[in-house]
């Protein structure tokens, strides 16, 4: 280890700095790795959800007409 510090000028700290760095960025990765799959299936609820709300304005747009033809059918008599 000697023979590498005086051959490239760094200190002892470059090293442990690098692979503190090193370190950290696998811990990174596994991470994100880890959080892929939580990512995914948030955002396929997110989408179900946007679709069944979608479904729920689209059934209260078309109870609101039949609603209102049936007054207006209603007073025309």
């Amino acid at each position: 280890m000697k023979d590498k510090l005086v051959q490239t000028g760094h200190r002892r700290g470059y090293y442990k700095a690098k692979s503190i760095f090193v370190g950290f960025l696998f811990l990174l990765s596994v991470f994100a790795i880890s959080a892929t799959p939580v990512a995914i299936t948030y955002a396929a609820t997110v989408k179900q959800g946007a679709a069944e709300a979608k479904e729920e304005a689209t059934s209260e747009v078309e109870e609101t007409d039949s609603e209102e033809s049936d007054l207006a059918s209603y007073f025309e008599n």
